[in-house]
């Protein structure tokens, strides 16, 4: 696996044996903000999360394949909390010396890292927007976008979970969900919704640009 990972080969062999594969269940907290330690995204998705009243709420941020756990620890000494999304999540371990010494000392690696890390912030502010200035079911639609992308399925094990993204209720969840099914954006299945129009569902929320 480490072969597939091009910065690792930045990493001394004899370093190597530091680097460690662990696999995280769903629902899972990844302490990565209280680690010296970064981790890449294997397989899975990871998103990010937050508490007020006992009541956990999705944030617009997803972490997949390639993605880079830690960043905002040591670069922002953000205080997110992270939680596993999918059924499993299986991450590369790289000590923080490491990361340092091998990769962070790259200027390659290091613009392209920062470059990713304003995109990802971007990501989040634009979903603040869009909530506020659209409304439920614009974010919505932004989210179900951003979280289907290339697979055009979006999975839960409640559909009521779908609020914790929405800052919303369930009459409201229910409400806009049923207009994009009416509108043929999206079909609700079981356990999953299918996006089977991603230019009708984008224009719910294209016009809502945060400058």
């Amino acid at each position: 696996m480490l072969d597939k990972i091009t910065f690792i080969e930045n990493i001394p062999e004899n370093q190597r044996h530091r680097i460690r594969k662990v696999k995280y269940e769903k629902d899972e907290f990844l302490y990565y903000n209280e680690k010296n330690t970064f981790g890449v995204v294997l397989e899975g998705v990871a998103v990010f999360v937050r508490y007020q009243d006992d009541q956990e709420f999705f944030y617009p941020w997803t972490l997949r394949s390639g993605d880079i756990l830690g960043v905002g620890r040591y670069f922002d000494k953000g205080d997110w909390e992270i939680t596993v999304y999918s059924k499993t999540l299986l991450v590369l371990e790289i000590p923080e010396d490491l990361m340092e010494k091998y990769l962070l000392s790259n200027p390659d690696f290091y613009n392209s890292l920062m470059k990713k890390r304003d995109q990802f912030l971007n990501i989040g502010i634009r979903g603040f927007f869009i909530r506020l200035h659209g409304g439920v079911k614009a974010y919505l639609a932004y989210l179900l976008f951003l979280y289907s992308e290339g697979s055009n399925i979006v999975s839960f094990n409640k559909y009521i979970d779908i609020m914790k993204m929405l800052f919303s209720n369930k009459a409201m969840l229910y409400r806009v969900t049923r207009e994009l099914i009416e509108e043929n954006i999206i079909i609700k299945e079981k356990k999953r919704i299918v996006v089977v129009n991603r230019s009708l569902l984008k224009s719910h929320f294209e016009e809502f640009i945060y400058d």
